[in-house]
This record gives structure tokens, sequence and C-alpha cells, in this order.
């Protein structure tokens, strides 16, 4: 049992009563609750206010109550049925976001039911945003998943080939191919494997570049992060001897073979100058020698009218970054998102400053 489903079970044992979930992949969500469940040997029940209340049952979600569309409706179902079981509870956000008699709802959970022995009953509340009111947040544990790594790349990337078996007549799932699709959620990079294999039937190497296309295209729908494919060297930035020393010397600290000696790797660099004078070209000259993956960061676009949205968009960027890692993540004109998040917790709560 891995990490998510780890702590989501040692929560449930130690009587956590209402437990928060946040990703976009609903499907990591359904799985990480199926298996805990199937590990507890109790039910779990899925519910929206669109579909009703759901039994997961042979492999799949079977509609038990379509009229059970309230959050009032499905509460009073989970309170009256004395059984064990985990009921996940689907957009948490929607359902609290200005709602206060909702969020009274979710008190009231909290406290009406008591956990002894081995008695196992939890809701579970999925979020693509994480939105935990003052009401709840000394109350709320928060399990935040992170984007899907390259073992569950690979497992998304042999089922594709399974499902597409018609159409695929070659396929090799390597460690490149894998890594050029860090950064996408599960149902994005299932789109993007199959994809690939529906316009050359295949899946190899050979489609890195359809795949890297893809994520480009969903990286930039964001609004926050650009992908570039810089075509500019170390030869085209004028002077700076002594930081092109250290880049050549640095690159060679991303190696397996530094890493097992336990050498560090860069952190950043802050290229401080006037306009014009090649800051953007060496970030760009920096992402070509190293052969790494370069990402624009605007902070311009990064204050929301939202509370909590400025914030929210600043780890989404960095999340992002992280898990496309190593990467050179290239923050232009640093020194204007930092003067207006100096402002106070009016944007942000100060996020971008801190």
């Amino acid at each position: 049992m891995r990490y998510y489903e780890e702590e989501l079970e040692t929560l449930i044992k130690a009587g956590a009563k209402v437990i928060e979930i946040v990703s976009y992949e609903w499907e990591r969500i359904h799985g990480f609750v199926n298996d805990v469940a199937t590990d507890l040997k109790i039910n779990w029940y899925s519910w929206s206010s669109a579909s009703g209340l759901k039994i997961w049952e042979n492999n799949n979600l079977k509609i038990i109550d379509p009229d059970c569309v309230t959050l009032p409706s499905v509460l009073d179902y989970y309170f009256k049925n004395e059984n064990d079981m985990l009921l996940i509870l689907e957009d948490f956000h929607s359902l609290s976001e200005n709602n206060p008699i909702n969020i009274r709802y979710f008190r009231e959970a909290m406290r009406k039911t008591t956990f002894s022995g081995n008695y196992k009953k939890a809701l579970i509340l999925s979020t693509p945003i994480q939105y935990l009111p003052n009401d709840l947040s000394k109350e709320l544990p928060i399990i935040n998943v992170d984007l899907p790594d390259r073992q569950t790349l690979e497992i998304i990337a042999n089922d594709v080939v399974a499902q597409y078996k018609e159409y695929c007549i070659d396929s090799d799932i390597t460690p490149k191919l894998l890594s050029s699709a860090l950064g996408l959620t599960i149902m994005e990079a299932r789109l993007a494997f199959a994809k690939a294999i529906i316009m050359n039937r295949k899946l190899t190497n050979d489609e890195i570049p359809l795949i890297i296309a893809q994520k480009e295209q969903i990286i930039k729908k964001s609004g926050l992060l650009e992908y570039y494919h810089p075509q500019e060297d170390l030869s085209n930035v004028g002077g700076l001897d002594n930081l092109k020393e250290w880049i050549f010397k640095r690159g060679n600290a991303y190696s397996d073979e530094a890493k097992k000696f336990g050498l560090n790797t860069p952190r950043g660099i802050l290229l401080l100058g006037v306009p014009g004078c090649g800051k953007s070209l060496t970030a760009k000259a920096v992402a070509n020698e190293w052969k790494f993956p370069l990402l624009r960061f605007d902070l311009g676009k990064v204050y929301g009218s939202f509370l909590g949205e400025s914030e929210k968009n600043i780890r989404y960027a960095l999340d992002v970054a992280k898990t496309i890692s190593p990467c050179i993540l290239w923050i232009d004109e640093i020194e204007k998102g930092i003067s207006w998040g100096q402002s106070g917790g009016r944007t942000d709560g100060g996020t971008s400053a801190r």
C-alpha cells in the first residue's frame, strides 16, 4: 500500500470522521478509497448532486438512489446506516463555498458520530481545489495528492496500450517516454498516450514530441506557465564568463554519478541587470545547455480577485514545476510580482512575499 492509501487508512483508524482529499484526478481518489475499503473489508459509496448515491460493486459504481441529490438527504442516509462504510462526497468546494448552512452540516457530521473499537466510518470530501473554511480548519484533516510520478504513468501507459491494441503495432514504455508526460494528470496523460497511438500507431520514444506538444497545450491553459523550446546557447550570451563556467561545471551535478556521490544540485540563479542586458537570453541558454524543459512563470498573472485565488495559483505553478523537475523555472521580472505581493494580505495573504 502506497503513501496516500496508508495516510487515508491511518486517519480512518485514528477516528477521523471527515477527511478532505485534494486532487483533479477523481479516478485516483476512487482508487485510494477502494484500496483502503478493501483492506478494511468495508463498502464504499460515492455521491454527487447530479447523479445521487452510488455503491461500488463488481468493479463498478452502481446507482442505488438517484433521487438522493441534496446534502441533507445523503448525510441522513449516512448517519442512519449503522454499517461500516466510506462515503465520497464529490466536489466539496462547490458544496461549501459561500454556503454556511452546508458548512454547518459538515460540522454536525464531525460531532455526531463517535468511534470506538473497530468501528470504521468516514466521509471523504473529494475536491480539485483546496477549500478549507475557517469553521472547519481545526477539525478537518487534508490529503493533498501530487501529480502522478513515473511509476503511476507507466501503469497508465501500459493500460492505454492494452486498450488500443488494435491500433498499436509497437510499444516501448521507456523512462524517457514517461518523463515526457510528467506534469500531466492521469486523465491528461491517458489522452496524450492514446492520441500518440491513434496518430502513429505506436507508443515509443518517437512519440515524445507529440506528448510534449500535448503537455504544452495543457500547461498553457493555466495561463500561469509557458513551455519554451529554447534554441539559444551560451555562445549567444556576451560576457558573463564566470557564470558560464559555473553553468558548465554545475550541470554535471544532475548526473547519476553526482547523486551517488552526494553532490547537491543547483537550486537557482538570480540575474540582476538593466533591460536588454541578456537576462532572459541567459535563462533560455541554460535550459538548452542542460537539456531541461524551460517553463516561464508569469507572476503578473498570479493575482486573482477572489480570496485565496492568488495563493492557489502560485502553488499550482510550483507543483507543476516540481513534478516536471528537473526543469528550468524562469521567473521573469520577479521584482514586479514581489513588490505587488508586499501589499500584505489583500491579495494572497502574503504568500508571494514569503
